[in-house]
């Protein structure tokens, strides 16, 4: 559990650092670019630390590219459903996808017996509905941004890829819980970042966008976030079940966002009492039960 504990505390701070990046000025494709290929960089460290490196390839290789792609199209799409729609449902409709990783992780991994009934099930897929009232609550409460009279379709599109590949790329974390050993998950988030770091270039070529400070500073902070934080919750799933730490990071994180929200840029979101309230309820039923 202490792996989840570290690995919510830094994927809270890049969703605080992702808000700040914006404000100062960063630019999306770049601060993307910077951002997965320092936490490749970071992930080296392990990596060539390991004493079976060579021979982990086998183990994780065919995950880690649907991880990469998923990984890699989730960044886009996220940032193509914002600039095209209004950012409350995106942001809702996003946090939802972790319902895919636990329905894995419940019809396929059967990580909670859904049958005899039994009191621990229930306090765990209470958790979980109660998780994902919460997202709705919170994500429909903050301030949203005009279509501006642009077309819904494109929007519709991008928001389902977000989903879809958030919810891939969560599953593919989760079938880390079977790797032998340790060195097949360094090499599996080595290759991840680094291939979604290259499979950024193209769109970089394409618009001709320059990397700026802000780009090259947050995406550095970002990339640690995203070494700890990713690291210790693939850490974490070795001994906790993906009914657990997908949802209990997904409404911790929420929780810690919309604090730095209240504390940091004065937001006021009365609406949004009762989805914290709930969402704390659902934490404390995952963990508990």
């Amino acid at each position: 559990m202490g792996y989840l504990v570290v690995s919510i505390l830094f994927l809270s701070a890049m969703a605080v650092l992702l808000r700040q990046s914006v404000a100062r000025g960063a630019t999306p494709l770049t601060l993307n670019l910077v951002f997965r290929g320092s936490a490749a960089l970071f992930m080296l460290v392990p990596f060539l630390l390991g004493r079976e490196a060579a021979g982990s390839w086998k183990a994780g290789g065919w995950l880690a590219l649907v991880a990469a792609v998923s990984f890699w199209l989730t960044g886009i799409a996220s940032i193509k459903c914002v600039q095209l729609g209004p950012l409350g449902p995106s942001w809702t409709i996003l946090r939802c996808s972790m319902i895919l990783p636990v329905a894995a992780s419940v019809f396929y991994w059967h990580e909670v017996s859904l049958w005899p009934v039994s009191g621990v099930a229930l306090m765990r897929l209470s958790g979980i509905v109660l998780g994902v009232v919460a997202v709705i609550v919170c994500g429909l409460s903050r301030p949203a941004s005009a279509l501006e009279r642009r077309p819904l379709r494109p929007w519709l599109l991008w928001m389902a890829a977000a989903f879809l590949s958030q919810g891939v790329w969560e599953i593919c974390l989760r079938a880390t819980r079977g790797f032998g050993a340790g060195e097949s998950r360094a090499l599996f988030l080595l290759f991840v970042f680094a291939a979604s770091c290259v499979l950024t270039l193209p769109a970089l070529a394409v618009t001709r966008t320059r990397m700026s400070g802000a780009d090259l500073k947050y995406g550095t902070l970002l990339g640690l976030c995203a070494f700890l934080g990713t690291g210790c919750r693939v850490l974490a799933l070795k001994t906790v079940d993906g009914t657990i730490v997908f949802p209990v990071t997904t409404v911790s994180v929420m929780l810690a966002a919309q604090a730095a929200g209240r504390f940091f840029w004065a937001e006021r979101l009365p609406r949004a009492v009762f989805g914290l309230a709930l969402g704390i309820a659902a934490v404390l039923l995952l963990t508990l039960g």
